[in-house]
This record gives C-alpha cells, sequence and structure tokens, in this order.
C-alpha cells in the first residue's frame, strides 16, 4: 500500500511539474510573441515614416517653407577676395560678418557679398534677389541696380554644376538648378553681385530660396543704404 501512494505521490507530483512546464512555457511563448509584435509593429512604423518621408521629398511637404537661416552680409577676407567699395574695412585674414544691413556710396559700383545657413539638408531649387519697387507702402522706385552677379570663390572653372543664371526686366538676378543641388544641414551658400546706387536713402532687398523639400520658398529683406 505504501508503495502505491508513493508511486501516486511521484505521479502526482510529475504531472505538477509537467503543468508547471508548460505554464513557464506557455508564459515565455506569450512574451516572446508581445515583443516580436513590438518588433514588428516598430518596423512597420519605420517603412511607414520612411515612405511617408519619400512621398513628401518627391511631393516637397517636408517643410512648409524652406529651412534658411542667419541671412546677413558679409565681407570675405581680404587675401582670398577683395570686394569693391569695401576694401579698406576688409580685414586681411579674417571674415567681418555685416549684418542685416549693409552702406554703399552712391554713384560708385560696390561689390556685396550675401550668405545664409541652410537648417536642415535641402535640395536647392532655384534662389532670387533683388531690390524691391515698394515695401509696406513705401515706395523704393529710385533703389540700386544690380550690375553683375559673381560666382563666389571660383577663380579657376574647369567643369560646372549645371544651373541657369538670369535677370529679369524688374532687375532682379535668378539661379534655377535643373537639377536641384544637396546642400547639408549647416552648409553656407554665398551669394556676391555687383550693386550702383544712383539716389542716396535705404532699399530693401529682397532674397528667396526655394528648396525641393519644402511647399513654400524662404522669403526675407535685407537693407542698402546707400550714402551720398
Amino acid at each position: 500500500m505504501t508503495i502505491v501512494m508513493d508511486s501516486l505521490a511521484t505521479t502526482a507530483i510529475a504531472a505538477v511539474a509537467t503543468a508547471l512546464v508548460a505554464v513557464g512555457t506557455l508564459i515565455y511563448a506569450i512574451r516572446s510573441w508581445r515583443k516580436q509584435a513590438q518588433q514588428l509593429a516598430s518596423q512597420t512604423q519605420n517603412i511607414s515614416n520612411q515612405t511617408d518621408l519619400l512621398r513628401k521629398q518627391i511631393f516637397g511637404e517636408i517643410y512648409d517653407n524652406a529651412q534658411i537661416r542667419d541671412v546677413c552680409f558679409f565681407l570675405p577676407e581680404k587675401r582670398k577676395c577683395v570686394a569693391t567699395g569695401f576694401e579698406e574695412h576688409q580685414r586681411e585674414n579674417e571674415e567681418i560678418t555685416i549684418g542685416k544691413e549693409c552702406k554703399i556710396q552712391k554713384g560708385k559700383k560696390t561689390d556685396i557679398h550675401a550668405k545664409w545657413l541652410m537648417d536642415a539638408p535641402q535640395r536647392l531649387r532655384y534662389i532670387v534677389w533683388g531690390f524691391l519697387d515698394s515695401l509696406e507702402g513705401k515706395d523704393y522706385k529710385e533703389h540700386p541696380t544690380i550690375e553683375d552677379y559673381k560666382r563666389p570663390f571660383v577663380v579657376k572653372e574647369i567643369s560646372y554644376f549645371d544651373r541657369e543664371v538670369t535677370q529679369d526686366w524688374s532687375g532682379f538676378w535668378h539661379i534655377e538648378y535643373p537639377f536641384p543641388r544637396f546642400l547639408p544641414n549647416g552648409e553656407c551658400f554665398v551669394l556676391c553681385f555687383t550693386v550702383m546706387g544712383s539716389s542716396a536713402g535705404k532699399f530693401p532687398l529682397h532674397f528667396e530660396v526655394s528648396t525641393e523639400e519644402a511647399k513654400n520658398s524662404f522669403k526675407e529683406v535685407l537693407w542698402v543704404d546707400v550714402a551720398s
């Protein structure tokens, strides 16, 4: 009788142990399934985000406006580039940031340098700049004229990136890229152009930058003070 009881107890213990192992296995399987489900959901979300990003890149919907910052006038190092009209103000080995307003002499051709930073990686479509005839109800029709566009940094050209540079009948200059030019976040872009002012006063200089990733172009106005 004792042997039978021992056998039954052993069988019961084995059954309980088997049940515990089964429960443990089930719990592990459930946890593993949940983890795999979470990983799958995360991967699916990443794919969805990448697909959405690609769609936005194609249709230009990543940003409402092109991400540009710190637009300003500046003077390059004199040893690298002599800026006509600013020779006496340049420093030999140091770039000088002028800010949102610069002063030129009436009746004298002057080389103006402007720059900005990319606030996100983007592909340039076009750049437009020129003096406004009016702003906020005020007339500026006696504004300076932009005589010429100069390629900054370039001293010799062996090959070139395809672009179209034109001036319209309002005196605005346009740089258009048939194949959008990629610029990484933080990249500095420089414009150089020759200005001639025939009337004294402060005049608004409009800048506009369009990128493939934005629905709207970036716009800003800097000021040129023509001293008599």
